[in-house]
């Protein structure tokens, strides 16, 4: 069920139509010439049963691709939006090859200039190995990548292998799928919804921040302020110095 077809040889995606835009093409679409972009087979414009709008097969006859859970096409309809709406060029289901040769298919590759990010959401369970293993195909490809892991207790890859900056990993909740929350850090007590995160992510409003266990010395410098006013120091002397925390 993805959320991108072909009309008349062009990329149609239902992110970034308007309601409007919407309707007309589901009143219309069998005078129009909508297709499949990972087969032949004719596209129809539907709407699951969580509100996303999304194309499917007529036929999937010959067709290889698996079908996706409802979960999967709200959250990557989500982070399409988002991107789209920070001003990035998204695209779902896109596929590209490393410079192996070896194939991949990103759930979705935001693009800006030249700049490639993409989101990787993963609802059901998958190794460490793997995910790792997709990541170096990415990195290869120069693209950064970005996971969202489905929170499902001590079983997530999330828990065993805490992320790092060359291997993001958030949490995801979607026991709400109309409200998917992303959880920065793996505590629930930092969730925020998934579009605020993605835009966030791809801001620049969030960013990554290594957490150092363990005791550090920090040097405090005081500085001479002026009051705007009277133009007189408010404090006369400058001192440093450092104390460990």
């Amino acid at each position: 069920m993805p959320l991108a077809c072909l009309n008349n040889g062009d990329l149609l995606t239902s992110f970034s139509l308007t309601d409007d835009q919407w309707v007309a093409i589901k009143t219309n679409y069998r005078g129009m010439n909508l297709s499949m972009r990972c087969c032949s087979s004719q596209a129809i414009p539907k709407v699951s049963s969580l509100g996303t709008r999304f194309f499917a097969h007529k036929s999937r006859a010959g067709c290889q691709t698996a079908p996706e859970s409802l979960e999967l096409l709200q959250a990557k309809f989500i982070i399409a939006e988002s991107a789209t709406a920070a001003g990035w060029q998204a695209s779902t289901e896109e596929s590209g090859i490393d410079p192996d040769g070896n194939p991949w298919i990103a759930d979705v590759l935001c693009t800006r200039r030249k700049t490639k990010v993409a989101f990787e959401v993963q609802l059901a369970a998958q190794s460490f190995d793997k995910i790792r293993a997709r990541q170096e195909q990415y990195r290869r490809s120069d693209i950064r990548c970005l996971w969202l892991i489905k929170l499902r207790g001590r079983g997530s890859p999330i828990q065993s292998y805490p992320p790092c900056r060359d291997l993001p990993m958030v949490l995801l909740d979607v026991r709400e799928p109309a409200k998917m929350t992303a959880e920065v850090g793996g505590s629930r007590e930092a969730s925020i919804p998934l579009a605020d995160f993605v835009k966030g992510a791809l801001t620049g409003e969030f960013f990554w921040a290594e957490t150092r266990p363990g005791r550090m010395e920090v040097k405090i410098q005081i500085a001479s302020i002026t009051y705007w006013r009277c133009h007189l120091p408010i404090r006369s002397s400058g001192d440093t110095s450092s104390m460990t925390t």
